[in-house]
């Protein structure tokens, strides 16, 4: 099949040029929540950005997300606040049962909104997938676009599809999920140049398979939980098999759903340790799940991503130009700041997994987490959610909650950038 050669053009509403000199252009592997959310931002921010998605059409696929405090001031920013509150349904109480629906544990958090600035709320992965899709214009968001592999020079990163097509942009993103293609050819090439750890160099472990859905909307008169104002979330530890259930209702009369299955020492390959230390290579980065891997029984990959995509965009957004030393000073900035969380939000996942397992020590954690006190209970949670990004390049939202928001790395320094910047063009 002949290779077709795109040239990623500069869309019409790019208003500046600084001195000549053009912003980098990005392309972004995968359309999931991460990339979405990183494309949204490059489009609040001018930046010229292209979306390879491999799936051929979009699809209402998944479960439901836990969010809420962690996103809130950025989707404001964004303009999609209002949206997700429409979509999505709030919590503040899950509830544990034995296989018998004997009720085992109850861990409620109401004082959160005032602790963080709002409730979680429960929202399904289509309906956050609809929002962030219906905020970008249809022709940055390729689909059936698989990227295969990229080669890079001292101007360019070119990326081959699947379907014999190929694009050049500036800067590559991998957002392409846990088995990122982006993510092997780099690891690939850092091996080859002995620069990969040994720690990334296996294959990725896993204690437990999780299978997950959506029911069809269903009627409130015959399933009463529908009917309350807030989102009801269960979990329901089996007993007779490796199984935990986990269910939370929504504002469209569904039910998200999921079963996790925790795998035998025969059949898992756990493996307690960080994995993905490297996340990038001169003109091209990790982000979301391609760089770190959580479980899914924590409910922290979602979040995660978003967060990874508003420090990148915020480092982005001071390129004026797509120089290789630019480039490379913008990757290091972003490592520096997401490491150390995405490391501790692993660790944070690791006892979430714990908190529904099925052996002797997630009986004891769940029972300690049940024979907490109060005050810290509110502790470890309002630890949890002071992490509240916004984006530098957009108008602040107030942050008002009791808790306040922690260091924000990228927003502080790269403020401090831009007016730097704008201070020269005076």
């Amino acid at each position: 099949m002949a290779t077709q050669r795109h040239i990623l053009p500069v869309p019409p509403f790019i208003l500046e040029e600084l001195d000549g000199q053009r912003k980098p252009r990005v392309l972004i592997s995968g359309g999931g929540i991460g990339g979405l959310t990183l494309a949204l931002l490059l489009l609040r921010g001018n930046i010229p950005f292209l979306v390879f998605e491999k799936a051929r059409e979009l699809k209402p696929l998944g479960s439901g997300m836990s969010m809420g405090p962690s996103v809130a001031a950025l989707f404001k920013q964004l303009g999609i606040w209002d949206e997700f509150v429409e979509r999505s349904k709030e919590y503040h109480t899950m509830r544990m049962y034995k296989e018998d629906l004997k009720l085992v544990n109850t861990i409620a958090a109401p004082w959160l909104e005032e602790a963080a600035g709002c409730l979680n709320s429960i929202i399904s992965r289509p309906q956050l997938y609809d929002l962030l899709i219906n905020s970008l214009p249809r022709d940055r968001v390729l689909l059936g676009k698989r990227v295969l592999s990229f080669t890079q020079n001292q101007t360019n990163v070119i990326i081959e599809c699947s379907d014999g097509s190929s694009y050049y942009g500036d800067i590559l993103i991998g957002a392409d999920g846990a088995y990122s293609a982006v993510r092997q050819q780099l690891f690939k090439e850092l091996k080859a140049n002995h620069k990969l750890p040994p720690s990334d160099d296996v294959t990725l472990p896993f204690g437990c398979v999780c299978l997950v859905g959506q029911t069809v909307p269903l009627d409130p008169e015959e399933f009463p939980d529908l009917k309350e104002n807030l989102s009801q979330t269960n979990s329901v530890l089996g007993k007779s098999t490796m199984c935990t259930w986990l269910t939370a209702t929504t504002k469209q009369n569904t039910v998200c759903w999921s079963v996790i299955h925790f795998l035998d020492k025969d059949s898992a390959k756990r493996h307690d340790s960080f994995r993905n230390s490297e996340w990038g290579l001169e003109e091209a980065e990790l982000c979301s799940r391609a760089c770190h891997k959580m479980n899914p029984t924590g409910g922290l990959a979602g979040i995660h991503a978003i967060h990874d995509a508003v420090t990148l965009a915020n480092w982005l957004s001071t390129l004026r130009s797509a120089g290789h030393k630019e480039v490379e000073k913008v990757f290091k900035e972003y490592r520096t700041e997401r490491y150390p969380v995405a490391k501790a939000a692993f660790e944070t996942s690791q006892m979430f997994t714990h908190n529904f397992g099925k052996n002797l020590l997630s009986a004891y954690i769940r029972g300690l987490i049940k024979r907490l006190p109060m005050w810290l209970w509110k502790k470890i949670i309002c630890r949890m959610y002071c992490t509240r990004p916004q984006c530098s390049f957009l108008p602040l939202v107030a942050d008002n909650a009791s808790v306040k928001p922690s260091y924000q790395r990228s927003l502080h320094k790269t403020l401090k950038i831009h007016r730097e910047q704008a201070n020269v063009l005076q």
